[in-house]
């Protein structure tokens, strides 16, 4: 959900399967509520994915939920340098996790620098669970609204490119 729409996303074989039934259905059921579709939009494109020399900056649109029961209490007790750094660590495995499953294998380092960060809480399955919303740069393209960390297909972890326009989300 961005700013209160369903929107869904669909790479490779996913975007072929939203092309096959994109007229289909007249009711999405997201979690436990029921939308009736008022106005569909499409839009296919190609997007760059994987490792830039250029530096893309990048903010979470929903919560990006990086901790897991491990390193929730790491995260708890860090300071706030050694909280940047552990977040830097889980996003580029976040990463590296999304081109494993994309069929992308990184050849060079990815630099990554964690800006302001700002823990929330989220319910994920109606338990309350810490997420995290803020800005960072590296040196990867990344399509907007794909999501990164745990539950994506929930809508957690969304990245847009701060380039794109306030009124395009």
């Amino acid at each position: 959900m961005l700013q209160g729409s369903p929107l869904i996303l669909g790479i490779n074989e996913g975007a072929d399967v939203l092309k096959e039934i994109y007229a289909k259905f007249d009711e999405i059921t997201l979690g436990e509520s029921k939308y009736h579709v008022m106005e569909r939009g499409v839009c296919i494109k190609s997007e760059e994915f994987g490792c830039t020399e250029e530096i893309h900056s990048y903010r979470f649109a929903t919560p990006w939920l990086a901790l897991s029961q491990d390193n929730y209490h790491r995260f708890q007790n860090a300071s706030r340098e050694e909280k940047r750094e552990l977040l830097r660590k889980i996003l580029v495995g976040n990463i590296l996790s999304a081109s494993k499953g994309l069929g992308y294998v990184a050849k060079e380092h990815i630099r990554l620098e964690v800006g302001r960060m700002q823990d929330e809480i989220c319910l994920l399955k109606g338990t309350k669970v810490t997420g995290i919303r803020g800005e960072f740069t590296a040196t990867f393209a990344i399509p907007d609204f794909m999501g990164l960390g745990k539950s994506v297909s929930r809508g957690f972890g969304a990245v847009i490119d701060l380039k794109l326009p306030e009124n395009k989300i």
